[in-house]
């Protein structure tokens, strides 16, 4: 009953959601032991306002805007939650069993946001020293798989980009003809000293541990980018997030948009793709030194 006067008063005045007896309890249980009673005349800037800045608006020594908002956003929705149980199925839920589920949801959520904001975030990096990147990754559609190889140099220069139409497939088996693809071109180019990178596990693993087995689907293709590895002892793979990964990702997208199969020289390809994993100052070398070359080519 009262979730059911609470959703009366909610709906001549949203502000109840602070004011009215239930959620004035679970505030009162929260993390924060809030006292809302005394709020309950501030109009809805004023209620937005303390939560995005609590330090101010209610003496908190340190920030929880984030927490606050998280809190209440889960209060809302458990109270409105038990309030259509009552209507719709006459299920009526008492204050204690609101609270303990708010604060459930309120622990599991702030997990899951701490585990979020805890991850490194992924961003493309030049190779040491002379060694050459090659970053490779598959656009799949239902007509066809683009494949795309990107190469840069320590300064992150991009040196060469190609692409490659084929029959469409499954993810797994295009970003293993991706990275056949890649060390296809890198063995063209006879240059000693490769990294190639991608952001698929399970191949990039198999062909950077000796003792891990591939899929089924993908066995012949790493048999073949095995064979080609034993020519070159330098040669080496390993797996990076898809942030680290943006420039090839987004120019198998871009060819497979634009039908574009083949070698692809830098300056043709739009600055924003250029840019999107490049340190800002090598980007706008790159594009530069591009322009330079298609214009007086």
């Amino acid at each position: 009953m009262i979730c059911l006067v609470f959703s009366m008063s909610w709906k001549r005045n949203p502000l109840s959601i602070f004011s009215s007896i239930v959620p004035r309890l679970c505030w009162r249980e929260s993390p924060w032991g809030l006292q809302t009673l005394s709020l309950r005349d501030r109009n809805i800037h004023d209620w937005i306002t303390t939560l995005l800045n609590p330090v101010a608006s209610l003496d908190f020594l340190d920030d929880h805007s984030n927490q606050l908002i998280r809190y209440g956003a889960i209060l809302m929705d458990v109270i409105w939650f038990s309030r259509n149980q009552l209507l719709h199925q006459g299920k009526r839920d008492d204050v204690c069993s609101l609270i303990r589920r708010i604060h459930r949801l309120f622990v599991e959520h702030s997990i899951a946001w701490t585990a979020v904001s805890s991850e490194v975030l992924a961003v493309w990096s030049p190779p040491c020293g002379n060694f050459w990147k090659f970053n490779f990754d598959v656009a799949i559609r239902p007509a066809c798989s683009m494949l795309a190889v990107v190469c840069r140099n320590s300064d992150g220069l991009l040196l060469f980009a190609w692409t490659k139409r084929l029959p469409p497939g499954t993810p797994l088996v295009g970003e293993a003809r991706a990275a056949l693809f890649a060390v296809q071109e890198a063995c063209l180019l006879s240059y000693p000293l490769v990294v190639f990178q991608g952001d698929n596990l399970q191949v990039c693993r198999t062909l950077s541990q000796a003792d891990f087995s591939p899929d089924w689907s993908i066995d012949p293709i790493i048999c073949d980018i095995q064979a080609l590895l034993e020519a070159h002892a330098s040669w080496s793979f390993s797996h990076v997030r898809r942030g680290a990964n943006l420039l090839a990702h987004n120019v198998a997208k871009w060819a497979v948009n634009e039908n574009l199969d083949g070698s692809i020289p830098p300056c043709c390809i739009p600055f924003d793709i250029l840019c999107y994993d490049n340190p800002p100052t090598s980007s706008m070398t790159l594009l530069m030194l591009g322009m330079n070359e298609c214009l007086f080519a």
